[in-house]
C-alpha cells in the first residue's frame, strides 16, 4: 500500500510538471503562477505519498487533521455496519422463513426468498460473523419443517427428521422409492412424477441449507 501511494504522488507531481510547462508555453501562466502551480501539486503529491504519516495540513490557514477525519469515518462505518447487521437479524426474526404449504407446481420455493437475501446481503457488508449464530439457529429450525413440508401430512410413517445424522441420511429417506409411491398415493395423485418431482426440489432447498450450515460452522 504504501509504495502504490509514492508511486501515485510521483505522478500527480510529474503531472503537475508537465501540465505546468504546457501551460507556462501555451502562454496560459507567467512564470510566478508556473512556480504556485508546480508547488501546489507538489504538496498534493507530498500528502498523497506519504498519507500514513501525514497527521494534518494547512488550507488558508484552516488545519485539517486527517488522522481525526480518517478515525471518524471509521467509526461512522463501523457503526452503520452495525445498525445493518442488527435490520438483518430483525428480518431473520420477523416471519417464518418455511412455508408450510404444500403446491405441487414446479418452480416452487419452500424456503422465504428474504432468507436468502439476508444471507447474501450479511457477505456483502461482511456481516456474517455477527449473524452466524442467529443463522445456525434459523437453519436448525427449518431443516425439520422443510423435511415436514417435503414428506407430506399424509404420507405414511417415518421415523422422522431427528433420526438422522447428515444431510445424506434425510435426502435418502425423503427420496426412497417405496416411500414416494406410498406418499403419492396418499396424495391422491396418480402420476407419482408431481410428488416425486415436489419431494426432490425440497431435498435441493435442504442441500443448500446444509451446505450454508457446513460453512458457518467452520
Amino acid at each position: 500500500m504504501r509504495i502504490k501511494l509514492a508511486v501515485a504522488g510521483g505522478l500527480i507531481f510529474c503531472l503537475a510538471i508537465g501540465v505546468g510547462l504546457w501551460l507556462l508555453f501555451v502562454p496560459k501562466l507567467s512564470g510566478t503562477e508556473f512556480v504556485a502551480f508546480v508547488v501546489a501539486f507538489t504538496i498534493i503529491g507530498g500528502i498523497v505519498a506519504f498519507a500514513p504519516e501525514v497527521q494534518e495540513f494547512s488550507i488558508a490557514g484552516n488545519v485539517v487533521k486527517l488522522r481525526e477525519v480518517k478515525n471518524e469515518a471509521l467509526k461512522s462505518i463501523e457503526i452503520l455496519k452495525k445498525s445493518q447487521a442488527e435490520l438483518l437479524r430483525l428480518m431473520l426474526f420477523t416471519k417464518p422463513l418455511v412455508s408450510r404449504g404444500e403446491p405441487l407446481e414446479e418452480g416452487y420455493l419452500a424456503i422465504d426468498r428474504n432468507f436468502w437475501d439476508v444471507v447474501a446481503e450479511a457477505k456483502r457488508i461482511g456481516a456474517v460473523e455477527a449473524l452466524k449464530p442467529d443463522l445456525l439457529k434459523c437453519i436448525d429450525v427449518m431443516l425439520p419443517e422443510l423435511y415436514s413440508v417435503a414428506i407430506g401430512m399424509n404420507g405414511p410413517w417415518r421415523e422422522g427428521f431427528w433420526v438422522h445424522k447428515n444431510f445424506a441420511d434425510v435426502a435418502a429417506d425423503i427420496l426412497n422409492p417405496h416411500m414416494l409411491s406410498e406418499t403419492s398415493k396418499a396424495r391422491g395423485q396418480q402420476d407419482e412424477s408431481i410428488y416425486n418431482k415436489f419431494a426432490r426440489a425440497r431435498v435441493a432447498e435442504m442441500k443448500d441449507l446444509y451446505v450454508l450450515k457446513d460453512d458457518l460452522s467452520k
